[in-house]
């Protein structure tokens, strides 16, 4: 994930083309469901030690293959529908085998919102990227909330996605080179005629930093900015979204372009002058549970929000 010139074209398509949310940014402060409360930080240290144990990630190698196993049996254990959709993603390496874990949460609708996270990590010649933040630290909240969702009666259906291969093979992201894991997603999604269900996405990565703030991103759906900035006023997170503006290119992007709503939680600016991204500096040292703790807390009261709007 990285800012880019090439994004700006995608809030572009998204103003032209894109599905409107059905819902307004209303007082978060009324609700009936209490997601938030649910959400431990205990949990998450749990999930986020176990995925360092399966560091690094790269895509195709024996850890990978592990921490999918591992990634699967967890969300299993919460009584969800679990699934793989296995690939073969062309690359400037050549044809590399992946595979998305997929997790569903049946509600009383078909109605589906996605939360989504990369689990992959950054290959550089020479240098062991533990991945800790990018991508251990969402990898371990998305669990968290599968967890507490997988527990509630819910209105709308929610899938889990932990997506292989968002991380280029070569040097930089490009449009041909990353994302191969989501990309890969939505095409079954336009296959399976799926794309007019989906009510929204939001995608979280590096979200461990130790002084968060998470990035305005002039690629994501406004509306969902302004809820996500809504529930940290509730929670008096309000330093949360102090981040800059930019156009992120990440996994949300082609959910974007397929029309769908979609949110980027990502803060992009990881130690000094985000000098600990893609590089050995990116450990758990380096990485505050707490820090995930607040931004899992403000998803929850995102699809607190979603759950209590009758207007679907």
């Amino acid at each position: 994930m990285k800012t880019s010139k090439f994004t700006a074209v995608v809030f572009g398509l998204l103003l032209l083309g894109g599905s409107p949310l059905r819902f307004s940014c209303q007082d978060v402060t009324e609700k009936r469901n209490d997601f938030v409360s649910q959400i431990s930080q205990k949990r998450i240290d749990r999930y986020f030690q176990d995925i360092i144990r399966l560091s690094p990630r790269p895509p195709e190698s024996e850890i990978f293959r592990k921490c999918r196993a591992y990634l699967t049996n967890t969300l299993k254990s919460f009584s969800l529908n679990v699934w793989e959709e296995s690939f073969t993603a062309s690359t400037p390496k050549g044809a590399i085998q992946m595979a998305n874990v997929v997790a569903e949460k049946k509600g009383h609708s078909d109605r589906i919102i996605y939360l989504g996270s990369h689990i992959d990590t950054k290959i550089i010649d020479g240098i062991e990227i533990q991945g800790a933040n990018d991508s251990g630290s969402s990898t371990a909240a998305l669990l968290e909330l599968a967890g507490v969702i997988s527990g509630q009666e819910t209105r709308f259906t929610y899938r889990f996605v932990f997506f292989d291969g968002e991380e280029s093979i070569g040097i930089n992201m490009n449009e041909n080179d990353g994302l191969y894991g989501s990309k890969e997603h939505v095409l079954r999604l336009q296959a399976n005629k799926l794309i007019s269900n989906v009510h929204a996405m939001i995608l979280l990565d590096m979200i461990g930093d130790k002084s968060p703030a998470i990035n305005r991103d002039l690629n994501s759906s406004p509306e969902l900015y302004a809820l996500f900035a809504a529930c940290c006023q509730r929670l008096g997170y309000t330093d949360l979204c102090a981040g800059t503006s930019s156009y992120m290119y990440d996994d949300h992007v082609p959910f974007l372009q397929a029309g769908i709503p979609s949110i980027d939680l990502i803060d992009f600016d990881y130690g000094p002058n985000n000098s600990f991204w893609h590089t050995e500096k990116d450990t758990a040292e380096n990485v505050s549970i707490k820090s995930i703790f607040r931004l899992v807390q403000t998803v929850a009261c995102m699809l607190e929000s979603f759950e209590e709007k009758q207007d679907n």
